[in-house]
């Protein structure tokens, strides 16, 4: 249950601001379309999110 409530407590603090400052960096660095940037952050955290509620032991 520590971990539900971990994983419920990030999702509800993520920081949008550093998370688009990141996506404007990596943009600068790799010059890659922002979108496909943001859609790949969301699409990973969405598969680590999935890794850690398989893996509660509830």
């Amino acid at each position: 249950m520590k971990k539900a409530k971990y994983l419920l407590k990030r999702m509800v603090s993520l920081n949008f601001k550093n998370m688009f400052d990141v996506i404007n960096k990596v943009h600068i660095k790799t010059n890659k379309p922002k979108l496909v940037i943001f859609l790949d952050m969301v699409w990973l955290y969405r598969l680590t999110l999935k890794r850690e509620l398989l893996t509660l032991k509830l």
